[in-house]
């Protein structure tokens, strides 16, 4: 069972006709939604062909390797978060700047405040709001600990306007029960079954 926010993956290998061409290898797996690109290089001088597709068991032995002009990945429904971006040295300039975008899917709200260490004068040195992957947004108060970073992750419109104290404790996107994260209605959301494998053919 892949996990959340993974999908179905077909990657086959083939050389160089000036190595022989031929198939090398097929692999099989689960794989970040957000990292899997497809690609068709495996038909031009050798290299990888790359399908992704996101149904029980789809990357099984009756997916073609060759992607189409679109993405097999099924469109994420319901609309997309807006967040806001700026990048300054003070909270003040961060609200004075700051834009409403509109983030990709599978992106969250970011905001994250970098403190100095004590040695160099303590204090703020920036503030940063933006959008930012949900599988990749990991909470942080390193910036009550001697300087370091505080992050927060959220997935409500524009809520990364907050004023940065500390992270909840136990909140973050590995469990399912953060208080900053409400259930995903995309795909990303319900682990499916995929093929495993790494084999010659």
């Amino acid at each position: 069972t892949c996990a959340v926010g993974e999908v179905c993956r077909l990657v086959v290998s083939k050389r160089h006709p000036l190595f022989g061409g031929g198939v090398i290898s097929y692999q099989r797996d689960c794989f970040p939604r957000l990292q899997c690109q497809e690609s068709n290089d495996c038909n031009t001088n050798g290299g990888n062909c790359i399908r992704c597709c996101d149904s029980h068991l789809c990357n099984g032995i009756g997916l073609d390797p060759t992607p189409s002009s679109s993405s097999s990945l099924t469109p994420a429904t319901g609309p997309l978060l807006r967040c806001y971006h700026c990048s300054q040295a003070t909270k003040e300039d961060c609200e004075t700047h700051q834009v409403e975008k509109t983030c990709a899917v599978g992106e969250v709200c970011r905001l994250v405040v970098s403190k100095r260490h004590p040695l160099f004068g303590g204090g703020v040195q920036s503030y940063q709001r933006d959008c930012f992957p949900k599988l990749q947004c990991q909470e942080s108060n390193d910036c009550n600990n001697n300087g370091g970073n505080c992050i927060k992750c959220c997935d409500s419109p524009l809520c990364n306007d907050q004023d940065l104290t500390t992270p909840d404790a136990g909140s973050g996107l590995t469990s399912s029960a953060s208080p900053n994260f409400t259930p995903s209605a995309s795909p990303d959301s319900t682990p499916f079954k995929c093929y495993n494998c790494s084999e010659a053919h």
